[in-house]
């Protein structure tokens, strides 16, 4: 998610199914995990100054869930 959590959907797409594996140790988690890093690594973040969408930004970093968060990151991608 964008706070940084890692789930196992188990195919699902009902939310309430989904399995918080964020700080598994299970190597398979781990491998997938990295794998999914890597794919985020190729996209590139928002540019929130792009005055095609800077207004909306502004609207939502005003909103409660647009305020900053800390986000979580295993010690295994650093």
């Amino acid at each position: 998610d964008g706070r940084g959590r890692f789930y196992d959907t188990r195919g699902t797409a009902n939310r309430n199914q989904y399995r918080d594996v964020s700080e598994s140790k299970d190597p398979e988690v781990i491998a997938a995990r990295k794998r999914f890093e890597k794919y985020l690594e190729k996209i590139p973040l928002p540019d929130e100054k792009d005055p095609s969408t800077c207004e909306v930004w502004k609207r939502f970093r005003a909103s409660p869930e647009g305020a900053p968060v800390k986000v979580f990151r295993p010690a295994y991608l650093d």
